[in-house]
């Protein structure tokens, strides 16, 4: 039994590697591509039952001095089988808006056609965070933190919440999603069972609240004394902007229709973007404990 298992293991190696190095293939001098495989229709898309070979190619600053995108499109064109890349960039100082980004890309993008190769560019209103906030300043993401705090009988509490930069994927060696300044929301006083939050008790005092301090990173509240009243804890609600466009912004498709129609002059095999969504928020058990959500007045309408 065992001389039958290792003789069917060895035909099967040898079926395998007759597969992979079939007889003739060292005279074999053609490169067997995806144009050869599957070719191209005539009005120069691949066609719609055949996926594409896809390859994602991350720009540096290397890819925007004169040519720097030419030697990777020769090696991909030569030696693999990517018959379609993507272009996306993270790079300081680099906006999709920016005319000589949109000048380069055109440069590569008429060179990867002439080598059979298509490019589909990512188009994201997060490499411009910068030109959205100058355009809509009031339509940024923002985070609303929950700083629950005890109550004094007699005298006045401070109460500290803190805020955060974030980033994740998009952001690269650019600058991050900072944070750009904290805002006072709201103050509730209430009193706290073994069952909870006493719904009876809860009253809004935040017009009775003073704002000792506030930055992009921290905001600090001073609450009044309890005065002996039976509500006993407060809960502080802050909000803080972050440099990126709100999920829920009103001028978002606007100005994301107008970044794609800058690139319409380009022979482009298609646009994207990578991952769109809140930005992350780690560790994440900062959003599990129920004090940190993400927050809008368009998200909130």
């Amino acid at each position: 039994m065992k001389r039958l298992f290792l003789k069917n293991i060895f035909h099967l190696f040898i079926a395998y590697f007759s597969a992979i190095f079939p007889a003739g293939a060292q005279n074999h001098e053609t490169k067997q591509n995806f144009e050869s495989l599957f070719p191209v229709q005539d009005h120069g898309y691949i066609s719609y039952d055949i996926p594409p070979i896809i390859g994602a190619w991350f720009w540096g600053e290397e890819q925007f001095q004169p040519g720097g995108y030419e030697e990777f499109i020769d090696e991909a064109s030569k030696h693999s089988l990517y018959n379609l890349l993507t272009i996306g960039f993270r790079v300081r100082g680099r906006d999709i808006t920016d005319i000589d980004v949109h000048n380069q890309v055109k440069k590569a993008v008429d060179y990867a056609n002439e080598k059979g190769v298509k490019i589909a560019l990512e188009l994201d209103p997060r490499i411009a965070v910068r030109k959205f906030e100058a355009l809509y300043p009031d339509e940024l993401q923002e985070s609303l933190w929950l700083e629950e705090v005890p109550l004094s009988n007699h005298t006045p509490v401070d109460a500290v919440v803190r805020g955060i930069n974030l980033n994740d994927h998009m952001t690269g060696n650019r600058t991050p999603y900072i944070s750009l300044r904290g805002s006072l929301r709201h103050v509730y006083t209430y009193h706290k069972t073994a069952e909870g939050i006493d719904p009876g008790s809860l009253k809004e005092i935040t017009d009775e609240c003073e704002v000792v301090f506030s930055s992009s990173d921290s905001v600090v509240v001073r609450l009044p004394e309890s005065n002996g009243y039976k509500p006993e804890h407060a809960c502080v609600m802050v909000t803080y902007t972050h440099l990126v466009p709100d999920v829920f912004a009103p001028h978002l498709m606007e100005f994301t229709r107008t970044i794609v129609r800058s690139y319409s002059d380009i022979p482009l095999a298609g646009a994207m973007r990578d991952e769109w969504g809140f930005p992350p928020s780690f560790p994440a058990d900062r959003m599990t404990s129920g004090k940190h959500f993400w927050y809008s007045q368009h998200y909130a309408a």
